[in-house]
Formats: structure tokens, C-alpha cells, sequence
């Protein structure tokens, strides 16, 4: 909802890396088969792998209006390869949600939609990842986007969380559009908003 008000290409780690594990061929890649059971424990993805696999899926849409990046960073490590290889953010958007809330929704996620990395193993693992790695890079971005850090707080319905969201952007704007005037030179990758 948000990509469609700013009329910016949204990217999610967690869908990017779903679809990766689900592709036609994931059987004949190790990589693919290290990921999926990498996922299924509940542990993160190698640190340079996703901003890579980030970093392409946002070089297919190279007339993007910016974007708007889910998942990334999780960590200190991909917050340094992140801008290092593609760029600081514009924006962060924080959405916050304590520890016993967040591991009801993944309960109820899992009812839902029955994804093989949503065992409770998986799921207390995540909430242990996030605590310990998590939660410092986002203490480290408020401390240093403190002028363009947002934190929303998403225990409330959708419809009022989706309000306090779109009233943070109201007035976001893109600092940089991709440069897609040549063929041969990959467009600079502006990322408009980190969203965690």
C-alpha cells in the first residue's frame, strides 16, 4: 500500500528469498537447498548473499520511482555491505512490535499459511535473532537516520496502522531517480526507504 501512494517498486527479502526456495529449479541448486534449510531453522541468510540478491532484483526495475526495501538490514554486516554496494537510504521506517505480539502474529501466520519455516523451533529462534542482532542496527539507524528514522508502533488494527504509516510520508520525497540513460552502465540503485 505504501509502494502504491509513493509510486515506488516494493522489494521483500522474506517473499525474494520464498520465491527463490520455490522456483522451478531450486532442486538442481545447493545454494537454493542451503537457503531453504537455513530458513527452515529460522537463521538468517549469509549477510552478502541477500544485499546481492537484493541488489539484482532491484536491477530489474531500473525505471523504478525508488524503492521501498522489507527485511534489510537485519544486521550490522548488511547495513555496511547494503551501503557500500548499493547506497544509504532516504528513509527508515521502523515497525515496532513487542516480542510476545510478534510471536502471537507468527502463530497466527503460520494457521494460515502453512510455511515450513514457521515451526515454533524457527520462530523462537527468529525473535532470539532479532533481539540479538536486529534490535542493535535499528538503535544504530535511529542514533544515525535520526532525521529521517520513523518508528510506528503496529500493535493496532491494520486500517490505523496503515494511517500512522502513510501520515509519516506524507512528505517523503525521492532525492535521486535512477539514471537509465544508458544500456551499458547499470542505473545507481537509490534505495527510498528501508522498512523493517
Amino acid at each position: 500500500m505504501l509502494a502504491e501512494r509513493k509510486n515506488c517498486h516494493h522489494i521483500s527479502t522474506g517473499v525474494m528469498i520464498r520465491n527463490l526456495i520455490n522456483s522451478p529449479d531450486a532442486d538442481q541448486s545447493e545454494m537454493i537447498k542451503s537457503i531453504k534449510q537455513i530458513t527452515e531453522r529460522g537463521n538468517l541468510i549469509d549477510d552478502s548473499l541477500i544485499v546481492t540478491l537484493l541488489k539484482e532484483e532491484m536491477k530489474k526495475h531500473p525505471y523504478a520511482n525508488g524503492f521501498l526495501i522489507d527485511g534489510c538490514p537485519r544486521t550490522q554486516a548488511q547495513l555496511d555491505i547494503f551501503e557500500r554496494d548499493i547506497d544509504k537510504c532516504d528513509k527508515v521506517l521502523y515497525l515496532h512490535l513487542g516480542k510476545e505480539a510478534m510471536h502471537q502474529r507468527m502463530i497466527e501466520r503460520a494457521a494460515i499459511e502453512h510455511r515450513t519455516d514457521d515451526n515454533e523451533f524457527a520462530m523462537v529462534n527468529r525473535l532470539n535473532i532479532f533481539q540479538k542482532q536486529t534490535l542493535p542496527v535499528i538503535e544504530y539507524l535511529q542514533k544515525n537516520y535520526d532525521s529521517t528514522f520513523m518508528q510506528v508502533d503496529t500493535s493496532e488494527d491494520k486500517e490505523v496502522v496503515a494511517e500512522k504509516i502513510a501520515k509519516q510520508f506524507e512528505t517523503v520525497g525521492v532525492k535521486r531517480k535512477l539514471d537509465v540513460s544508458s544500456d551499458d552502465v547499470p542505473p545507481p540503485l537509490r534505495p527510498r526507504f528501508v522498512y523493517d
